[in-house]
């Protein structure tokens, strides 16, 4: 699933953002929003990542995770995601 605005394009996180989520998650202002805390390393990024990463290869998919990226220049900007619950939650 891919969604555009007129400045930004969001495409779910594949293996290939490794470098950028893990750039993301050890800056010590956002860890103030980030529940996972800062990784010690980029494999324990990757364990923190694997779920949502494969989640796209379950039907029905229950977890989508977007990177963000600045449509004219390019840069990773960020992340974003939704996690659907139980249909009694709707």
């Amino acid at each position: 699933m891919k969604i555009q605005t007129q400045r930004t394009k969001l495409t779910e996180i594949t293996w290939d953002d490794l470098d950028n989520i893990h750039g993301l998650h050890a800056i010590f202002e956002v860890d103030e929003f980030n529940t996972v805390g800062i990784p010690k390393d980029i494999e324990e990024t990757r364990q923190n990542i694997r779920p949502y990463v494969e989640a796209k290869e379950c039907d029905p998919q229950s977890k989508y995770t977007w990177n963000i990226v600045h449509k004219e220049s390019g840069e990773f900007i960020g992340l974003c995601g939704m996690k659907l619950s139980l249909d009694k939650f709707r």
